[in-house]
């Protein structure tokens, strides 16, 4: 079948009109516009190179150097941190606009029909919780990159799907959780010794060594210039500290240590991602349809937010388009993304600063419990609501069960 082009386009456009709409909203409905820490974090970063300091040696910077890519055109072609923050949000609503238009393929390749496709489109160019990271964080980018990989894969382009890939990991390291389940959907095309000499010398070894270079300056660099995520805090906004909540505070299990259960939710991100890699790689077909890998990319990054006791509220970007992919045939299922998309811009930027801070809750259980509980139980409600959320994605529904038969398309020109 063909791509609609008007449907592209209106992908572009609602894309485009909701970003607008959710700024007059923010400043004209809650007064409240965005907060331009990481903006101007950025800013000060980048005229730190301009200067001729070198990142992770001079200075401290949290975030892999591929960043630098949009900062640099935005602040080279302003002279202003408000005219730079403008052309910024310009660039990152550009980079959402591309990973809706791939939602948007993604989808028609999974279930072959364009409706669903639209509904995907749509579902994700007009989520709140996405529209406020695009404005103020760099997340667009790299999910942006991770979505361009996945299509690539998907449609056989196999190299340039690594190295779209490799690119996003060096903008934000999470596309690299993905990168050993396409290598094994690929595999499963050929074989396992197959994948590796069919791209040794295009891809592994290239890349090989600019791993090797990567983990090598990460070794010899000093552990305070590589960013805050390497101090390991353990953020009050995670499964693992309202645990430690219910369990030390509301409970009294004093012996019950936060420590213990941070290491208890590694080894269990562990285990989802040996399992996943076990089953992919013995267990013939699985995950060996588009919507299986799509699937299973989505549990892995979901498992490695979930369980991950550094946190920040802009990581549900990571995995939102793949479950605007796959909960796309799924009416209750949507009215849920929309629900937990709402409960996404209320923890941020609502809540912040009034219930909650990184390190921990605004109320004390003993002084005032009233407030404590509200925020612990917000956090119950909401990360119940994205488990949920996830498993609907990756359920098995009868519907699909002939959705792929129909992905050999022609594409208009």
């Amino acid at each position: 079948m063909e791509i609609n082009r008007k449907h592209i386009f209106t992908v572009i456009g609602v894309s485009l009109l909701f970003k607008v709409l959710f700024m007059i909203f923010s400043y004209f409905v809650l007064y409240q516009g965005f907060e331009p820490i990481d903006l101007n974090y950025y800013y000060i970063h980048c005229n730190l190179l301009l200067s001729g300091q070198i990142p992770y040696i001079d200075f401290g910077f949290d975030y892999p150097p591929v960043i630098f890519i949009p900062i640099l055109i935005a602040i080279l072609t302003t002279s202003t941190f408000t005219a730079f923050s403008s052309v910024f949000m310009g660039l990152m609503v550009l980079c959402d606009v591309i990973t809706a238009l791939c939602v948007y393929l993604l989808a028609l390749e999974v279930f072959g029909k364009e409706n669903i496709a639209f509904r995907a489109a749509l579902l994700y160019a007009t989520a709140l919780g996405i529209a406020y990271y695009t404005l103020t964080k760099f997340d667009a980018f790299p999910t942006m990159l991770l979505m361009i990989a996945l299509l690539l894969t998907i449609r056989g382009f196999k190299v340039r799907g690594y190295y779209a890939l490799a690119l996003g990991g060096l903008a934000k390291i999470f596309p690299l959780v993905v990168g050993p389940f396409i290598f094994l959907y690929n595999a499963k095309k050929t074989s396992v010794v197959g994948e590796i000499r069919s791209i040794s010398q295009r891809v592994l070894i290239p890349l090989g060594a600019l791993a090797a270079m990567a983990v090598g300056i990460l070794i010899l660099l000093p552990k305070d210039t590589m960013g805050s995520w390497s101090r390991g805090q353990i953020f009050v906004n995670t499964p693992v500290y309202t645990l430690y909540a219910f369990l030390h505070d509301l409970l009294g299990l004093t012996w019950v240590s936060l420590p213990s259960l941070v290491s208890l939710g590694y080894f269990l991100l562990a285990c989802v991602f040996l399992l996943l890699l076990y089953c992919m790689f013995r267990i013939p077909g699985f995950a060996a349809t588009k919507r299986g890998f799509l699937s299973i990319v989505l549990i892995a990054i979901f498992s490695f937010v979930f369980f991950w006791a550094y946190h920040s509220p802009q990581y549900l970007f990571w995995y939102i388009p793949l479950i605007a992919i796959l909960i796309a045939d799924d009416i209750w299922g949507m009215v849920l993304f929309v629900v937990v998309q709402i409960l996404a811009f209320i923890e941020f930027p609502q809540m912040a600063g009034y219930f909650w801070s990184n390190l921990s809750y605004a109320f004390t259980l003993d002084k005032d419990p009233a407030g404590w509980y509200f925020t612990w139980f917000f956090f119950v409600v909401y990360l119940t609501l994205q488990v949920y959320l996830v498993y609907r994605a990756v359920r098995t529904r009868k519907v699909l069960s002939t959705s792929e038969s129909n992905n050999n398309y022609t594409r208009s020109n």
